[in-house]
């Protein structure tokens, strides 16, 4: 599935938005699925990388700064911020720093110091949290002990905005298998690990880590910003139902300062989670992200497959999985493919229906839902695995897979989508207009 990033620049007084954001979500696929970056296959993204590079350094999809100040940050700035990213991961791959890599590196960080990676107006901190988060995702810790002289002015201001980011270790709702855990949507994950020295209670609506004992904790951890931090102490309780405390935290490839969230009072009479039966919640490998692009990102659509009955808009009727419990969690997804409508379904009129073309890029719209694996299976069953007998790994969030059906080919011909078809992917897709999207 390589494909090129098809970087253009275009006229600042002509700008293609739609374009540009297309451009802007296939960088950030490849920012959050390190995957992509493995092995011989981002020869051609590098390439294409270093050869879109400006005079100024930047890498900006419009030809000229002269734009307004919020498209400059997400135009000019923002794609220059991913490519060095990208550029930095490509450097912490060798231990002999490419001569290329190294000069288009110094020339493209000392152009991202021009804002102090803030955002425009005021989202200027949300900006810094995003910009820092695709840094730090791509190594940038590992990059300043490296090559600290490379970019001196970036060195520098970035050990300084290190200071507004705290890890965290979760261990109950918050984490990635938890129905709280879009709270950290903005967040940079670390891994799993555990703390020692430490009881887990199950309060019932939800589990408290006290201090004591000679078992362990597990959990995830995470970087966050102090924006993060904020919200994630309202939904703690910070200083009321829990505290924060620093703990250190073992991996398996790692041992990490942390805070965590402790509970305030006593747990008298709760029952004690074993380390058995850790972590709390779900097993993570029985879970995946499923990444609809057609009608099921309608959440209400979606129901039917999970639960059955007859779904009114196309009238017929659904058995549902096996396993009808909702889905734990649901966020909205960009899939840098190209979708397309084909076949003839007799549930929509003998009109066409989605499907996704894995070897062309696009910018495709969906919702994604963590549900079991055998509901994965189920949904598939009931999709038609004739026509959707590929399943696709795009990715992982958060050290879940997310995957999707589609197609092996292209099918020809294509066919139109019932109106009806329509007026639920557009209904649903509008509903998702302006919320922060991961892409795959």
């Amino acid at each position: 599935m390589r494909q090129k990033l098809n970087l253009k620049r275009i006229p600042h007084d002509q700008p293609d938005f739609p374009g540009m954001d297309a451009q802007i979500d296939r960088l950030k696929r490849l920012v959050f699925n390190p995957h992509l970056w493995e092995g011989e296959q981002p020869a051609l993204w590098l390439g294409e990388i270093l050869a879109f590079q400006a005079e100024d350094g930047s890498f900006a999809l419009v030809d000229s700064p002269r734009i307004e100040s919020d498209a400059r940050v997400s135009y000019y700035y923002e794609p220059s911020y991913l490519c060095c990213a990208l550029l930095m991961r490509e450097a912490l791959r060798h231990p002999a720093l490419d001569q290329e890599v190294s000069k288009a590196l110094q020339r493209g960080l000392a152009f991202c110091c021009g804002r102090g990676l803030q955002g425009h107006g005021f989202e200027s901190e949300q900006g810094e949290e995003r910009a820092m988060g695709w840094f730090l995702t791509c190594g940038l810790e590992d990059f300043l002990l490296s090559y600290p002289e490379l970019a001196p002015e970036f060195t520098q201001l970035t050990r300084q905005l290190l200071e507004e980011w705290t890890r965290v270790f979760v261990y109950g709702s918050l984490m990635s298998t938890g129905i709280r855990h879009q709270a950290l949507h903005m967040a940079v994950y670390q891994g799993q690990g555990h703390i020692q020295g430490y009881t887990l209670y199950d309060l019932g609506p939800y589990p408290a880590a006290r201090q004591g004992g000679h078992g362990s904790v597990q959990g995830e951890v995470y970087q966050v910003h102090r924006l993060t931090l904020g919200r994630l102490d309202e939904i703690e309780g910070e200083g009321r139902l829990f505290r924060r405390y620093p703990a250190l935290v073992h991996g398996e490839r790692f041992i990490l300062h942390a805070e965590v969230y402790l509970y305030a009072d006593e747990a008298q009479g709760a029952r004690v989670v074993d380390e058995a039966s850790q972590p709390y919640g779900p097993p993570r490998d029985d879970l995946v992200w499923y990444a609809a692009y057609g009608t099921n990102i309608d959440e209400k659509r979606l129901g039917y497959y999970i639960k059955g009955g007859r779904y009114e808009v196309n009238g017929k009727h659904y058995k549902g999985c096996r396993d009808k419990a909702p889905p734990i969690q649901t966020m909205p997804v960009t899939l840098c493919y190209e979708r397309y409508f084909a076949k003839r379904s007799p549930s929509w009129g003998l009109q066409g229906v989605a499907f996704l073309d894995m070897a062309q890029p696009g910018n495709t719209p969906g919702r994604a839902y963590l549900i079991t694996r055998e509901q994965y299976q189920d949904i598939q069953q009931q999709e038609g695995p004739g026509w959707y007998h590929e399943d696709v790994l795009l990715g992982s969030y958060h050290g879940i897979q997310v995957r999707t059906l589609t197609h092996g080919q292209r099918i020809s011909p294509e066919t139109e989508p019932s109106q009806r078809y329509m007026e639920v992917i557009k209904g649903a897709a509008w509903s998702l207009f302006g919320q922060d999207r991961a892409v795959f």
